[in-house]
């Protein structure tokens, strides 16, 4: 996960703090296809209060919520 505050100031939302981009690598359990996959997110979370690495706990939190 990369984790930049370039934007916050660029981008016309209020409150945007940082963006983010998460490349990830997917693995179907059923067939095993494998497929590279990139997404790219927006949080009002200040370095300060979230670093990447926190943003990236955030997003796998969410994941666990949308498998469940």
């Amino acid at each position: 996960m990369t984790a930049s505050i370039a934007l916050a100031g660029y981008l016309a939302w209020p409150g945007v703090a940082q963006v983010f981009r998460l490349d990830r690598r997917v693995v179907q359990v059923k067939t095993g296809a494998v497929w590279a996959d990139t997404v790219y997110g927006v949080t009002d979370l200040a370095p300060a209060q979230a670093s990447a690495a926190q943003l990236l706990a955030y997003v796998r939190g969410q994941w666990r919520i949308e498998i469940v």
